[in-house]
């Protein structure tokens, strides 16, 4: 199913069970006994830790020309942070490693956020709390 170069390779999805339509990375459907016609593969991921987690973007922002593509990965890094309640508790320093930029930087990005009430955040002492809003759009 993977090439000797790609041996030992993650590969997203799987084929189709031509009887049963069961997905399977498997020779044989595990469902039906019917054999699985292997394909030429379009994507293969290396790394076994993308596994671990990924973020994604809503389209209303990613395809959005009035945000800077900046704004678009710092929002994505918010909603990663996101667990519970709309709400998440990343430090600017942290966002700013993270983008490989300056935590000044990282403050213009989120107004640029804020001014498309795409975010808001309150002071909580030392840090701020950050509000995912609701899109529209």
């Amino acid at each position: 199913m993977t090439s000797k170069a790609n041996k030992g390779a993650w590969i997203i999805w799987g084929e189709h069970c031509p009887v049963c339509a069961y997905v399977t990375k498997e020779r044989v459907c595990p469902r039906c006994g019917a054999a699985i016609p292997v394909k030429d593969k379009s994507l293969i991921i290396e790394d076994e830790g993308l596994r671990g987690g990924f973020s994604q973007v809503p389209n209303v922002v990613l395809r959005n020309p009035l945000l800077s593509s900046n704004a678009k990965v710092l929002y994505c890094l918010l909603l990663s942070h996101a667990w519970h309640d709309n709400e998440c508790f990343p430090g600017q320093d942290r966002l700013a490693g993270y983008m490989g930029c300056t935590r000044k930087h990282v403050n213009t990005i989120l107004q640029e956020l804020r001014r498309h009430k795409l975010i808001d955040w309150k002071r909580t002492g030392r840090s701020s709390l950050y509000r995912i809003k609701r899109l529209t759009g």
